[in-house]
């Protein structure tokens, strides 16, 4: 237990931990390697309870009761315990150019990281955007704030922006394309995201995709433009990893993304031809989710059973998977400036055009996640 002055480090800044008594507050978390995105219920224990006096080497004063479990850097103790000298696991913060940064105490950035990933010092809204993708940010990504707030980090204040192909250095021939396609589309107005998932990136479908719509036993083929536009969300057919089965999949929001984008067209053994922005992830039988962008001819992907329509309302007779693989490499398609949507639903993937995609289910929106520890004075602590 802490004393309800306590300073509790949330995404939105620090405050008094009695301020979010009884209510699901997001905080910084440990995950025993680095810090982390976690959800916390501070709630009132006992009344006029003894505590003990932490005192850390920075002159900030913990009063918490002697059962409290603080994180040290390879171990846990109660505070009761604690002995002078003991090296606790600490969160330090500063502001920087009105940014909030933080110090990582952990050791997983000397990897094999980008050299701008191994800076010490990191800003916490790069934190949380990570941990709500699932994922580090890609070159040509950058975390935005919506109301300029630069020290609140909750991810209703967070974007993440995709910056134009055209601004990266391309060297092969197929980024050059994407590059020239980008060009010719420069000059039709873009469109930013709805404020419903925070997060601009291209993993996005062409409009004129098609998108299979479950119907009891019935599947009905479904443009996700249309789909989009009816706001109604009924549930589609995606891919159960666990299973590897298909089944019906529930659909959390479908929206556009983008008014005009650079689009690659891929062609199936199947006769689709999946419309796709370039970085957008295909389940492919040897190789997992990977870039469209870097799929060849011959690689195989999991799709539909062979006998399920790809063109009309068919009977969902078999939910095993099927695997077709690539006929005609990836291209810009340089028709037409395309209109983009994005589909988040509860498995990650969807199936579009007869193929096993990945889609937004990881955007910047926060899950109830329950976390065991939460960053309060400064340092890591244990719920229990």
């Amino acid at each position: 237990m802490l004393d309800e002055w306590t300073s509790l480090a949330t995404l939105q800044g620090p405050n008094a931990l009695f301020k979010y008594a009884g209510s699901e507050t997001q905080v910084i978390s440990w995950d025993g390697t680095r810090p982390t995105v976690g959800v916390v219920k501070p709630t009132l224990v006992e009344h006029d309870v003894d505590v003990l006096d932490v005192t850390l080497d920075d002159k900030t004063v913990i009063k918490a009761s002697p059962d409290q479990i603080f994180l040290l850097q390879k171990s846990r103790k109660a505070a009761k315990d604690l002995q002078v000298g003991d090296s606790l696991l600490a969160f330090y913060t500063r502001r920087t150019d009105g940014y909030l940064h933080y110090l990582d105490p952990g050791s997983w950035h000397c990897d094999a990281l980008a050299e701008s990933d191994r800076r010490r010092w990191r800003p916490i809204s790069r934190l949380v955007a990570e941990h709500m993708l699932g994922r580090r940010l890609q070159p040509g990504e950058s975390v935005c704030f919506v109301d300029k707030d630069k020290t609140n980090a909750d991810p209703s204040n967070l974007k993440v922006v995709f910056h134009d192909l055209s601004h990266q250095v391309r060297k092969t021939g197929l980024g050059a394309a994407l590059a020239a396609a980008e060009k010719l589309l420069a000059g039709f107005k873009r469109s930013r995201n709805h404020a419903v998932a925070s997060v601009e990136q291209g993993h996005c479908f062409a409009s004129t995709s098609q998108v299979y719509v479950a119907e009891g036993a019935m599947v009905r083929p479904m443009a996700i433009d249309l789909y989009a536009a009816e706001g109604i969300w009924r549930p589609l057919i995606g891919y159960d990893e666990k299973s590897q089965s298909l089944r019906n999949v529930a659909v959390a929001n479908a929206w556009l993304t983008k008014k005009a984008a650079p689009v690659l067209k891929i062609g199936f053994s199947n006769h689709a031809t999946l419309r796709v922005t370039p970085e957008h992830q295909i389940l492919t039988v040897d190789r997992g989710y990977v870039d469209a962008y870097t799929l060849k001819v011959g690689d195989r992907v999991i799709s539909t059973f062979p006998g399920f329509s790809l063109k009309s309302l068919a009977v969902l007779t078999s939910h095993s998977p099927g695997t077709v693989w690539v006929t005609v490499a990836p291209k810009p398609d340089m028709t037409q400036p395309y209109r983009v949507f994005d589909v988040t639903t509860e498995t990650g993937n969807l199936v579009v055009d007869g193929i096993v995609c990945h889609n937004s289910t990881r955007c910047l929106s926060l899950s109830p996640v329950a976390s065991d520890t939460f960053v309060a004075g400064g340092v890591f602590l244990a719920t229990s």
